[in-house]
């Protein structure tokens, strides 16, 4: 049995920061899309996105109340998706 910490320390684990989720979506071209045309997509479907979600990637916590952040992180991800894939592209 291993001694107990001594008197005022921290566990680390409860000090160390949590991982953040990710929003990375991964869009495969599958219309010869050049990567101008890529980035221009991504941009207008990010907008768009945040426009109908009311998520922001970009901003601290998504720029939603944290009671919201999971939801609204789920409908954004779920907007881009359906962009994305109307203009042509692949989305895992």
């Amino acid at each position: 049995m291993a001694p107990p910490p001594p008197q005022g320390a921290q566990d680390p684990a409860a000090s160390a920061p949590m991982p953040q989720p990710t929003d990375d979506l991964y869009a495969y071209p599958q219309a010869g899309q050049s990567a101008q045309q890529q980035a221009s997509d991504k941009y207008e479907c990010h907008k768009w996105a945040t426009g109908q979600s009311g998520f922001d990637p970009t901003q601290s916590g998504g720029g939603v109340a944290p009671a919201q952040s999971d939801s609204a992180r789920a409908n954004y991800q779920r907007a881009m998706s359906a962009c994305l894939e109307g203009r042509g592209y692949s989305v895992r």
